[in-house]
């Protein structure tokens, strides 16, 4: 039996995942169309990891919502998991790509 916690944790990434799969398929953009054969190729394999919240991931609850509806679903995903996801922080300030 599965605990109920990892579920919780597994559902809400096949929720973020969903939502990352169908703005690349709702989405024109060359950038962003590049990654539909790698989600497509994605697997079925999945490995818990702990939380690690970021408080930059805040900002997210405060961006417009206005425009196009798979912005909006995925945007509404990452704010409603964004306290219980693995969130890495790949640059800082003192990398001088961020002002």
């Amino acid at each position: 039996m599965i605990a109920p916690a990892v579920l919780a944790d597994r559902q809400a990434d096949q929720c973020l995942f969903d939502a990352i799969r169908a703005f690349v398929a709702a989405h024109g953009h060359p950038g962003v169309t590049r990654f539909r054969d790698v989600l497509d190729q994605w697997g079925s394999e999945w490995a818990a990891v702990e939380p690690n919240h970021l408080p930059a991931s805040d900002i997210l609850a405060c961006a417009p919502t206005a425009g196009r509806q798979e912005t909006a679903a995925l945007l509404s995903q990452l704010v409603e998991h964004r306290a219980t996801r693995h969130w890495e922080q790949s640059y800082t300030r003192a990398d001088g790509r961020v002002g």
